[in-house]
């Protein structure tokens, strides 16, 4: 059995201390998988003097320090196609790949050049390829002819590598970052566009972005996540939704299988561990 498992967003920063940020049995569910796939929701700025862009919202980034904390789980793939990898232009996106090599941590969903950031991601996997397609909606940072950052949303080219993704390997993930922030359902627009992705050849497709645990629905045998919420965002959030995540955990045999293991941070947003007895339920 073929076991992957799928966070929202992350956000390590400035934790302090690198011991308890994830509790044991967190730790222990990530190494119990074959693979992870986690949205690291920033740029990684080593140099301290890289200027951030221009544009509304905070600009995000973490350190190199901060990034370390990642290794503490096993496994790990970062998603970085999302709204906010671009918020240190160019210098922040060749810092991050730079940083995210020097630590050996997997990446796709963004890139240098518009080409690198729209690569497909191939795992072999016990014998079965899979196949990993990250996007984001377009904010600003979407790679572009000029510059890198985030594989963007566009109907076009998202198919492209769908159909691409589908004749080279057996199952095909399409992480898609986008959606309503603070607001748990999907809109009109998001549904009938997710499940046109459906059509065209994805297994399953994961949403985030909105920092609030979403809606769910199967059409036509595609399970559709509409957002996982948040994984680790040490922020005060302005709604109480924003300290419960979950985790989507992916078995495959013969079929494929999924459940949701809810998540929650402390009120600080400092640690984050699995929900237990009643709460969970």
């Amino acid at each position: 059995m073929i076991k992957i498992i799928f966070t929202g967003d992350y956000f390590p920063s400035k934790l302090g201390r690198k011991e308890g940020v994830f509790s044991d049995k967190l730790i222990q569910l990530f190494k119990k998988v074959d693979l992870s796939i986690v949205n690291l929701e920033t740029p990684v700025i080593k140099s301290g003097k890289i200027n951030p862009i221009l544009k509304t919202g905070p600009n995000l980034k973490i350190s190199e320090n901060d990034l370390k904390i990642t290794k503490y789980l096993k496994n790990v793939t970062l998603s970085l196609a999302n709204n906010h990898i671009f918020d240190y232009g160019q210098k922040g996106i060749e810092e991050t790949i730079l940083l995210l090599k020097k630590y050996n941590i997997e990446y796709f969903g963004a890139g240098l050049t518009l080409e690198e950031a729209q690569k497909v991601l191939y795992k072999n996997v016990n014998g079965k390829i899979f196949s990993f397609i990250s996007f984001a909606e377009n904010e600003w940072a979407s790679a572009n002819e000029f510059h890198g950052g985030a594989n963007p949303m566009d109907i076009i080219e998202n198919v492209k590598s769908i159909k691409e993704a589908k004749q080279n390997s057996d199952y095909v993930f399409v992480i898609i970052h986008g959606g309503h922030e603070y607001y748990s359902l999907p809109s009109p627009r998001m549904i009938k566009q997710y499940r046109f992705y459906a059509e065209q050849g994805a297994t399953m497709i994961i949403g985030h972005h909105s920092h609030v645990a979403g809606a769910y629905e199967t059409y036509k045998g595609v399970p559709i996540f509409y957002s996982l919420g948040n994984f680790l965002f040490p922020w005060k959030g302005n709604h109480a939704e924003w300290y419960n995540g979950l985790i989507l955990k992916v078995s495959i045999n013969k079929k494929i299988d999924w459940s949701l293991v809810p998540v929650v941070q402390s009120d600080s947003g400092t640690n984050v561990s699995l929900m237990q007895d009643i709460e969970a339920k």
